[in-house]
């Protein structure tokens, strides 16, 4: 408060001062020299006002930004509200950047980079009520808002790809496969052949089902990308998921050859070596996926110490994966808990003891809250695997088919909106 008053008093000696000057030095009347002075005055002040907000955004003031000029936003210049809705943004208040985005759309109409901004902003507060624990289901609006924004920004200027790569990380995050396969077919023609587009086009065809137009898709993302072993990959599942599983572990075995190092290799010939229970050589390939966060990984190489009776390796790798393990934590569970009862049908009591007290102790250990949060909108569609029969038709048509599958399908379990990171302070719209 005092400083606005200093700043009040500041401003009106100067006014005195300089209404004084240009009577004195033009030779105007009082009146006119008035007029003069207030009309140069508004110009002065106006650029005064920009060069503070700007410099207390240089000196990164975030709050004092909101504090001295939030609640008089409707008198602020445009250079000025964008100022302040990065204020907002870098102080997670979304609400109030959004509203001060909006402000924005109505002095400058249909100008991309706003509506992409209020898209970010919009599921940006998603993403964080979600990582605090807070129910989705008050936030499916703003999850609709923004996908609504990232699409009027790839309209307003369908040439920038910033909006199209939000959009479908949007689509990744929910595994929303149709709309996902749609997006990366316009991005195909409207970018060309991009390493990660035609990855992308991989990975959706693989989930759509569609096993030739993936091996094409894939093959020439590994060409692409030579160094990437995500688009084989996605390629060697389409195979298994067509049931063509002989042909699948031939596939799979070759790409290990080439990427002896991936996570995702690894991990895919550590489970076909379990299938086909030969622990020994699971072991072998997943010991070097130890330290690997993939889920799917851990509890292969926790079930490969157990089956090659490693048993206090295995309990120790089990009580250390337990933290990292959420999506899966239940199959984790269920596995030793099976282990458990074998155990002591063996005779093994005291071993069967130091199982059940880790059991107990990871039972206790709360989920993360990151992937494991089960979110979807009312705006998306639920991804799915359509039937074998219409694996090899176009896109198009599974589209229109979809529908009618869906209906023949039980309700599923909702799809776990994945969390990235929180989203880094970006430029400032121009």
């Amino acid at each position: 408060m005092w400083s606005k008053i200093y700043d009040n008093a500041k401003g009106l000696n100067l006014f005195i001062i300089y209404y004084r000057f240009m009577c004195k030095t033009f030779k105007l009347s009082w009146s006119l020299g008035f007029v003069v002075v207030i009309f140069t005055g508004f110009c002065f002040a106006g650029n005064r006002a920009y060069a503070s907000i700007f410099s207390m955004f240089k000196t990164k003031d975030y709050q004092g930004i909101i504090d001295r000029y939030g609640s008089s936003y409707l008198t602020l210049a445009y250079n000025e509200l964008i100022i302040l809705s990065e204020a907002y943004k870098i102080q997670k208040n979304y609400d109030k950047q959004i509203k001060i985005l909006k402000h924005l759309d109505l002095k400058k109409p249909n100008y991309y980079k706003i509506h992409l901004a209020i898209a970010d902003a919009s599921k940006a507060k998603v993403y964080e009520a979600i990582t605090a624990g807070e129910d989705y289901k008050m936030y499916q609006q703003s999850l609709s808002d923004a996908v609504e924004y990232y699409r009027s920004a790839i309209n307003l200027n369908p040439k920038d790809i910033s909006p199209y790569q939000s959009l479908m990380t949007m689509y990744k995050d929910q595994e929303n496969v149709p709309e996902g396969l749609a997006l990366t077919k316009t991005m195909l023609a409207q970018f060309g052949e991009t390493p990660n587009i035609v990855t992308d086009l991989c990975e959706w065809t693989s989930k759509f089902g569609l096993v030739a137009q993936t091996q094409k898709a894939c093959l020439r993302a590994s060409e692409l990308s030579p160094s990437d072993a995500k688009p084989l990959v996605h390629m060697a599942l389409s195979i298994r998921d067509s049931g063509e599983l002989e042909k699948f572990q031939t596939e799979i075995f070759k790409i290990y050859q080439r990427f002896p190092n991936s996570e995702d290799v690894i991990d895919l010939v550590g489970a076909v070596h379990i299938e086909n229970k030969d622990y020994i050589n699971a072991e072998k390939a997943l010991i070097k996926n130890k330290n690997s966060k993939l889920e799917s990984s851990r509890i292969n190489l926790a079930t490969a110490f157990y089956e090659n009776e490693k048993f206090e390796e295995a309990l120790n790798y089990f009580s250390e994966s337990c933290p990292i393990v959420n999506e899966e934590r239940r199959k984790l569970l269920r596995y030793f808990e099976s282990r458990l009862r074998r155990l002591e049908i063996n005779g093994m009591d005291n071993m069967a003891f130091k199982f059940q007290k880790e059991l107990n102790s990871c039972r206790a250990t709360p989920v993360v809250i990151t992937a494991s949060n089960k979110v979807r909108s009312s705006h998306f569609s639920e991804g799915i695997r359509l039937p074998s029969n219409a694996r090899d038709l176009e896109g198009k048509t599974l589209l229109e088919k979809r529908s009618s599958y869906e209906r023949s399908k039980e309700k599923k379990n909702q799809i776990p909106l994945k969390v990235p990171a929180p989203v880094p302070t970006g430029d400032i719209p121009e």
